[in-house]
């Protein structure tokens, strides 16, 4: 997060976060686009992602649920450790 706000001051501000940000995504500005919308509502996902690093407990989590492994081999997805055991 550090990162991103220094990269880009304008995504956290008192109003709420910038919806979205694609740096690779071509643009009249030269970090990328930029979305202009923004959402007071996305901290959720933020806090699940700060979560899940420091602990890796979401992952844990999505690894062990029979439901979301298959639900992901019927996308398309498999190996690493859609292969492993439960």
């Amino acid at each position: 997060m550090r990162h991103f706000v220094e990269q880009y001051p304008e995504l956290a501000t008192g109003s709420g976060c910038t919806a979205a940000v694609n740096p690779t995504y071509p643009s009249e500005d030269p970090r990328g686009w930029i979305s202009g919308t923004r959402y007071a509502i996305n901290q959720m996902p933020v806090l699940v992602m700060l979560e899940n690093y420091r602990t890796g407990f979401i992952w844990k989590l999505m690894r062990g649920n029979e439901t979301f492994r298959r639900g992901l081999r019927r996308a398309g997805f498999e190996g690493g450790w859609l292969e492993e055991a439960a």
